[in-house]
């Protein structure tokens, strides 16, 4: 081999080492823990999900989109609503997401402005509404089962549920072609809103459909700039009524709460809540309002209303409200019972109803007993008996209940803060 030849294979072999070399960084760089895309599925049993997921925690995952939304994609999912709280208390919003006990999986979805999404944003999406019949996840819905989340102006929206036809039976207030799905509201307003005002105007240009299949319907909380021209913060609960949408700007003691009864019909009382949930959550919501002037105050104020509080063990936080259906008659006599709630209303309910419910309403919005029933000593003397029951039914098919996710938003500083499930380790976003 010549001199020139041996240079030439020197150069050739020390090019393929240099480009081992660079291709051995590169595969070592892509399996950094920090950015891998994980093989598995949430949960582990769905089909190998897409490189654009990358799992940040155990039920918990974060994608970013860049593009526009198909929006033929959108639509609203026939799954069983959530049972779900919210508190604005000045800059900070506090949300839980309660759902039924099973592997339901998160994502923190970043959207970047575009040409035709005038605002970025970050929030949070429910990836069981995108499950395929096969079990598999369609990922162009993930955008549009965004639950709470937060835009580069400022403004900040989440969606609870209520009972179908808390607000009397739904129908279509404007034309087809302005037809917007409910469970879609929260994507349509951080992509387009830029303060309360626009956000009103934008939903009352379009056709809501705020039932989710025949059990429950939608409500929203917003906040964010008043208006263009007033920077103050701002929050509304926006209603859907058979007449259109229901705007309500006043509070309660001037504090926006929501759980999962008509907002606009609410006056504090039990009485008032007609077919709704979460009035208890409410109580514990406006008792601590104030530990919500910061964003871990606001946590803290989150955890007391977390939904595995449901049913306590000991009867003290046991939510007679959220519970239909326990007839009293099981675990009292008709004389007792007589004494505890007055005969004229024990033969009420039993001519009514065949039985008598702690639950202060009933599914066709007569009320059942009254909104003070938890201080006659009923629940403390069933509630151990209920929670027995109820573990021993519910755990067997998977349906316990329990807080998802707790967001805190930030709305001066435009983050947010989140807890998976009802652990302590919170993990903090902002908008890219």
């Amino acid at each position: 081999m010549t001199n020139t030849h041996l240079k030439n294979a020197r150069f050739i072999c020390t090019l393929l080492l240099a480009l081992c070399i660079l291709l051995g960084c590169l595969t070592g760089c892509s399996s950094d823990t920090s950015s891998e895309t994980p093989s598995d599925t949430p949960s582990g049993s769905r089909e190998s999900i897409r490189p654009e997921l990358t799992q940040l925690a155990d039920n918990l995952y974060e994608t970013t989109f860049t593009t526009d939304f198909n929006w033929d994609k959108s639509g609203t999912s026939e799954l069983p609503g959530a049972a779900c709280s919210g508190v604005q208390n000045g800059q900070y919003r506090g949300r839980n997401y309660d759902w039924i006990f099973a592997d339901t999986d998160i994502c923190v979805v970043h959207a970047a402005a575009t040409e035709n999404r005038p605002h970025a944003s970050v929030g949070v999406s429910d990836m069981s509404f995108i499950t395929d019949e096969d079990g598999t996840y369609d990922y162009e819905l993930i955008p549009f089962f965004t639950v709470d989340g937060i835009n580069d102006a400022g403004i900040c929206i989440q969606v609870n549920v209520m009972p179908y036809g808390e607000n009397g039976e739904l129908t279509h207030t404007k034309a087809a072609e302005d037809d917007l799905d409910g469970g879609s509201v929260v994507r349509y307003i951080l992509d387009n809103a830029d303060s309360v005002e626009s956000a009103l105007a934008l939903l009352k240009d379009k056709d809501i459909h705020s039932e989710m299949g025949e059990t429950e319907e939608l409500h929203w909380m917003l906040s964010g700039p008043a208006s263009g021209t007033d920077s103050r913060i701002k929050t509304v609960v926006i209603e859907v009524f058979p007449d259109g949408l229901h705007v309500t700007e006043s509070f309660v003691d001037d504090k926006p709460i929501m759980t999962n009864f008509n907002v606009a019909n609410f006056d504090g009382s039990a009485e008032s809540v007609g077919m709704g949930l979460g009035y208890e959550r409410w109580q514990l919501l406006d008792k601590y309002y104030n530990q919500a002037d910061s964003v871990m105050g606001t946590f803290d104020l989150m955890e007391k209303v977390y939904y595995s509080k449901n049913y306590d063990l000991y009867g003290e936080l046991f939510w007679y409200s959220e519970c239909a259906g326990v007839d009293l008659t099981k675990y009292y006599d008709e004389e007792t019972l007589k004494e505890l709630i007055g005969e004229e209303t024990y033969n009420f309910y039993m001519e009514k109803y065949g039985g008598v419910y702690y639950s202060m309403a009933l599914r066709d919005g007569e009320p059942a007993v009254n909104g003070d029933i938890s201080e006659t000593g009923i629940l403390s003397a069933v509630a151990e008996r209920e929670m027995a029951a109820y573990c021993a039914q519910n755990s067997e098919d998977g349906s316990l209940w329990i807080t998802v996710h707790t967001s805190v938003y930030d709305l001066e500083n435009l983050t947010l803060d989140i807890q998976v499930r009802e652990s302590q380790d919170h993990l903090h976003f902002t908008i890219d």
